[in-house]
């Protein structure tokens, strides 16, 4: 569980970057095309690594789970309930 913690402290700790970069995702489709962007880049780098480097594969995947951390907040939190 210690490995997991780490994992999500990362993410978190993107997510928060994010936050001071950017605006808000102002829509689904906006939020949608970031987390995109960030899954092409992903594939990028698979393609370019032949998935030998984990590492960058890793970053990118935490880039994701942030973008999908930030849509849920930006766009989901919003219409609950």
């Amino acid at each position: 569980m210690v490995r997991e913690r780490e994992v999500l402290d990362e993410i978190l700790d993107e997510y928060i970057r994010t936050l001071s970069e950017s605006r808000s995702y102002q829509s689904a489709y906006e939020g949608y095309t970031v987390i995109q962007k960030e899954i092409d880049e992903l594939k990028d780098k698979i393609d370019k690594t032949n998935c030998k480097w984990g590492y960058k594969m890793r970053d990118e995947t935490i880039r994701i789970a942030a973008a999908a951390l930030r849509f849920i907040m930006d766009i989901c939190e919003e219409k609950r309930g």
